[in-house]
């Protein structure tokens, strides 16, 4: 394993990261700051501001940043501030801005629909606000909260068979609801309330077939369910009482695996929620890990890039 530090400011939390569908061609990833937007197209070995163009007097704040799945030709990225989420669609030189319902929500997750080539369709969770949600490529954003009862929304998944099943997971401040209508009504999932919020969400890369969910918790470590949500068992508890993010690796020759991201470390199995082992970065830092996203380096390779609130950005090469 290789770790590598690729960016050096101590006092700018990194937020969110995404990386490009194309990376192994493109090497590009963006990472949301506290100060702002940048942008690296050498892999994450060095990072720019994207925001030159807003000719901004100060920083903006970024808490959440996406890429189209077919950001290789539409150079669409998109970027949650303080009263708005910015689109550009020439990979971050130049920007539109869509206002959002006032008071000005703080957005906590940013997610495109796996169809959103051709649906257009993201989902905007909120951390007062319920759900805001677009079916214009982000043009404009419409509360849709029918049937959700917890408005302190923490993070979001869709299935990857959302062209079939129209299936989106939130994670709250009480637990789980899900849609089965691509966002237009909610319905609470049975989680534990004792063990809320869930900060952190993932299926199984066959779901529905496979009906397999992952949730992180605030304090109760990982939980599991193999029947689309309907009852749940601890996976991963003890010191790993933080789950602040979940990563499927996916390989064609190799069993389906699982990183977990806790307060100070990561866990990773050799199955789906089996042979748990400490994933051995060599990262010295004070700060904790704040946001992950794997990078596909082409030819059966992979590392992850990681985020921390120091705002150090590393990748690590497995």
């Amino acid at each position: 394993m290789e770790t590598k530090q690729t960016s050096e400011n101590q006092t700018d939390p990194v937020y969110n990261l995404a990386v490009s569908p194309n990376f192994p061609k493109d090497h590009t990833c963006f990472a949301a700051k506290a100060s702002g937007l940048y942008r690296s197209t050498d892999g994450g070995q060095t990072w720019v501001s994207v925001y030159r163009s807003l000719q901004l007097e100060g920083s903006l704040s970024t808490s959440c940043v996406a890429l189209a799945p077919d950001f290789e030709q539409s150079g669409q990225v998109f970027a949650a501030v303080q009263g708005g989420i910015l689109r550009s669609d020439d990979g971050g030189e130049t920007w539109t801005v869509s206002l959002l319902p006032t008071p000005a929500p703080f957005i906590t997750s940013l997610q495109l629909s796996p169809l959103y080539v051709e649906d257009g369709i993201l989902i905007a969770a909120t951390l007062d606000d319920g759900i805001l949600r677009s079916v214009n490529r982000g043009a404009n954003w419409t509360p849709w909260n029918f049937g959700l009862f917890d408005y302190h929304v923490l993070c979001v998944a869709f299935s990857p068979a959302f062209h079939k099943d129209r299936s989106i997971f939130l994670g709250t401040e009480s637990g789980m609801f899900m849609s089965i209508n691509g966002g237009l009504g909610w319905r609470e999932v049975p989680f534990p309330i004792e063990s809320a919020p869930v900060i952190s969400l993932a299926l199984s890369p066959h779901y529905p077939d496979d009906p397999q969910l992952l949730a992180g918790t605030e304090e109760s470590g990982l939980f599991a369910s193999s029947d689309r949500g309907e009852s749940w068992e601890p996976v991963l508890e003890g010191p790993m009482g933080v789950i602040n993010g979940i990563l499927v690796l996916v390989s064609e020759d190799a069993p389906v695996r699982v990183l977990v991201m806790g307060e100070q470390d990561f866990m990773i199995s050799t199955g789906w929620t089996r042979n748990w082992q400490p994933l051995h970065t060599g990262i010295e830092t004070l700060g904790q890990p704040t946001t992950m996203d794997v990078l596909n380096m082409g030819d059966g390779k992979g590392a992850i890039l990681s985020g921390y609130s120091t705002g150090q950005i590393y990748r690590i090469n497995i």
